[in-house]
């Protein structure tokens, strides 16, 4: 059977080079053009595979716009959802085994296992394998929904490039199954309740990095929550679970904030969410807000509130009170008020993620009120020996930021030479002379 000819629209487009001035005009002028979803609509076979693959092949333009990222993302997204197609880039077709027979995590829409992908050298990597589930009572509608979001998530999440969003690799056929990252510290609120002197406010950061590289891109996360942020084992918040995210651009916008979400999580959702299931970025900032809290406070921010009585407030527009004992651990008064704006009642009067990132960049920067009475972790080292001082691995030393002076910024674990003492100094006076600042050189 012969393929559908090729449009010369399309013709034009695939014979200007990606890297020329000419192309981003020209796939605009495809992209707004009223023939674009017919002609979409209509490619099929070899010509589908091709259109995907060049859509692909666009967004792997280490120089590219974020304008044109959105438009070739929105299109990859929309199409792959559709046809149920992927690129060749995403597709995984030996390498990846399963370690253990049973799932170690279920949600409502998939099953995680441990696994195994063995890279182009060889390399073991340990990765989680994320697979639709599959429900015997599901009738024909719901398998056909739950099939276009696995094809729609990996096409989103294999072109994400952040450190603060985790990794997908791709995705493999049979069974389906998405490839992404392991991480080794689990779910953010796992980590904090196991670590209770890590970094609360370089977590959040992390977070607050991610999304602002998401919104940046076009991409709505839709399901903003705990479970949805993993800790690296560098002790970064990374982004994870694409399942409900959609891709907003340009004249495509409409129908981004019209699509409704398949499930929301009860005590992390917006009001517009709860009332007609609208994702947005709006929505994104609104459950962020109720996250970071969390992750200050080290449980729910509604306290004992069961389900419906969170419904119920975030209805009413009733918010959680400020959590007492944060500030020492970096919620300050000027970052709680920056909070509080993610949960205005209505989307457009919430603050963008963009401010709340430039205000927790400018408090760490200046060290704000944590310059004057913030601590570092200090792991004592004798650097050349390769033994740790003080007769135990487990010791850790405080000292007073002040009085602890590094000759130059360490930055995730390089070793600095000796710091200049004083009276104040805890350390003993035979300390040796090479030091490692534990946590990444992080505020505790």
């Amino acid at each position: 059977m012969d393929s559908t000819p090729v449009p010369h629209q399309l013709l034009h487009l695939y014979q200007i080079s990606k890297h020329s001035k000419k192309f981003e005009p020209a796939f605009d002028d495809f992209y707004n053009s009223a023939g674009y979803e017919k002609i979409t609509d209509e490619l099929d076979g070899p010509e589908l595979e091709i259109f995907i693959n060049f859509l692909d092949e666009v967004l792997r333009v280490k120089s590219l716009g974020v304008g044109l990222f959105q438009k070739a993302l929105h299109a990859l997204w929309s199409i792959c959802g559709k046809r149920g197609v992927l690129p060749k880039s995403h597709i995984i077709s030996e390498g990846v085994s399963r370690t253990d027979e049973k799932e170690f995590a279920s949600g409502g829409f998939a099953n995680v296992w441990k696994g195994e992908l063995v890279e182009t050298n060889s390399n073991r990597r340990k990765v989680c394998l994320k697979a639709p589930k599959v429900v015997a009572k599901d009738g024909e509608k719901e398998r056909k929904d739950n099939e276009k979001a696995f094809y729609e998530e990996v096409s989103i999440w294999m072109r994400l490039k952040h450190p603060n969003v985790v990794q997908c690799f791709g995705a493999t056929s049979k069974p389906p199954q998405i490839v992404i990252d392991w991480m080794e510290n689990g779910e953010v609120m796992d980590y904090v309740q196991k670590n209770p002197n890590a970094s609360r406010t370089h977590l959040v950061l992390g977070v607050t990095k991610g999304l602002d590289y998401l919104h940046l891109h076009g991409v709505v996360h839709g399901d903003v929550k705990p479970q949805n942020i993993l800790v690296n084992a560098k002790g970064d918040a990374c982004l994870a679970d694409f399942g409900l995210a959609i891709v907003m651009c340009g004249k495509k916008l409409t129908e981004g904030e019209n699509r409704t979400a398949r499930g929301h999580s009860s005590f992390w959702v917006a009001p517009e969410t709860l009332i007609d299931g609208r994702v947005s970025k709006e929505a994104d900032v609104f459950c962020y807000g109720l996250v970071a809290v969390e992750m200050f406070k080290g449980g729910s921010p509604w306290g004992q509130a069961t389900a419906r009585e969170v419904m119920t407030n975030i209805t009413l527009n009733k918010r959680p009170d400020r959590p007492k004992n944060t500030e020492p651990l970096g919620l300050t008064t000027e970052l709680w008020n920056c909070l509080t704006k993610c949960w205005c009642e209505r989307p457009e009067d919430r603050i963008p993620i963009s401010e709340v990132l430039a205000l927790l960049n400018s408090t760490l920067k200046s060290g704000g009120e944590r310059h004057h009475h913030g601590r570092f972790r200090v792991e004592v080292i004798d650097w050349e020996a390769n033994d740790v001082c003080n007769d135990s691995n487990e010791e850790v030393h405080e000292c007073s930021a002040r009085t602890f002076q590094y000759p130059q910024s360490p930055a995730f674990g390089l070793v600095c030479s000796t710091p200049n003492w004083n009276d104040k100094s805890p350390f003993p006076t035979s300390s040796p002379s090479y030091y490692q600042v534990a946590q990444d050189n992080r505020w505790e």
